[in-house]
């Protein structure tokens, strides 16, 4: 197991002394019942899911073990989320430093980075998707609680990601990173691939390190050019065959546009912006009825809040307006009243849903 969690806990007390700076402007009434809504929703998730004895979170409600790594990185996006809401204050943020620190049960060192194993405690399953998420969470931390040595893991973590790419020339469209480390499955994915190319060019902004903007160009232009479709989507893997699984998930379109907001941040070229909104309008044509979608609240969440990412650099757009439809729909309609927690027509309550909500609430009440 890897040995993170004093390096995450000692940086606590300097998060505490160096909370970011919060906007004054006061939060309007959707704002604040985007707000509320994400405090409840929360509360219930630790209430429910969170194991005090061991510092960690059941996969599922009744309890049934823990959580694998998937949903607990989605945890730690809900806190991060929650963390960005003005004023949310230094309880959050400390919760925030002990997700991070939780991240611990799953890592392991390899070769000078960090790989997240799929189950609590195990050093068997590698999911590349898995580890990008954690990666760009710990980029966004090292922002919002000043933290260099979050930065430097985030780095970490990377190196096996960029290790998971396919370098052989024989291979059907070369390139992508795959989505497990495996001698058996040879798919390249999206949400791998994409979420590659994001952190590649965060790190850039970060670091200036010219590699990592190369890196974040390159995996970018695999996915349009292999997964690809006309109308602006980006299908959700390739397999060792070159046969391609055309399902365009919400959270993969949601990669792409964040990448490409990323990459014009970073480089300046309109291009980027443009394909991000592209992208965008292609997948709201599609998600007119999110709840009836078919789609994961997992794979919704994600979506939207790089969605809403795209409207920072894009002002005239009115994304918000979707993203609230769906979030209301779904208090009124997923949620159970008394215990606060969300099933999406599942027998039991999942942490990956529950989490999947703090982070759309979250989200609308910070942007």
């Amino acid at each position: 197991m890897l040995p993170m969690r004093r390096l995450y806990v000692a940086g606590l007390l300097l998060v505490v002394l160096a909370l970011p700076a919060r906007s004054t402007t006061a939060p309007n009434a959707s704002e604040l019942l985007a707000e509320g809504r994400a405090f409840t929703t929360y509360t219930a998730l630790q209430r429910y899911f969170y194991s005090p004895a061991t510092a960690s979170y059941n996969g599922i409600y009744p309890p049934a073990g823990q959580a694998q790594v998937w949903p607990y990185s989605q945890v730690l996006w809900a806190t991060l989320e929650l963390a960005r809401i003005p004023g949310a204050g230094s309880t959050v943020l400390g919760d925030l430093a002990a997700r991070i620190a939780g991240l611990g049960a799953y890592g392991n060192r390899t070769r000078g980075g960090i790989v997240y194993d799929a189950v609590y405690g195990g050093k068997t399953y590698v999911f590349y998707d898995d580890n990008a998420w954690i990666s760009l969470a710990l980029i966004d931390a090292s922002d919002l609680m000043r933290s260099a040595p979050f930065l430097v893991a985030a780095r970490q973590v990377f190196r096996p990601i960029e290790s998971g790419w396919d370098a052989s020339p024989r291979d059907p469209c070369p390139g992508g990173v795959y989505w497990i480390r495996s001698r058996r499955n040879h798919d390249r994915t999206a949400v791998s691939t994409a979420n590659g190319a994001l952190i590649g060019a965060l790190l850039y902004q970060h670091t200036d390190v010219r590699y990592y903007l190369d890196w974040a160009r390159r995996a970018y232009r695999w996915s349009q050019r292999c997964l690809g479709t006309p109308a602006g989507l980006v299908s959700d893997h390739i397999n060792g065959a070159g046969a391609v699984d055309t399902r365009t998930w919400s959270y993969n379109q949601g990669a792409m546009i964040a990448a490409g907001v990323s990459l014009y941040r970073a480089t300046g070229e309109r291009r980027y912006l443009l394909d991000a909104e592209r992208t965008a309008n292609a997948a709201l044509a599609v998600l007119t009825d999110p709840l009836n979608s078919g789609e994961p609240a997992s794979f919704l969440a994600i979506f939207y809040r790089d969605l809403l990412q795209l409207t920072t650099v894009a002002p005239s757009r009115n994304d918000r307006a979707a993203v609230e439809s769906f979030a209301n729909a779904a208090w009124a309609r997923e949620r159970n009243a008394r215990t606060g927690l969300f099933y999406f027509g599942h027998t039991t309550a999942t942490l990956l849903d529950q989490a999947a909500m703090v982070q759309v609430y979250a989200a609308l009440a910070a942007t």
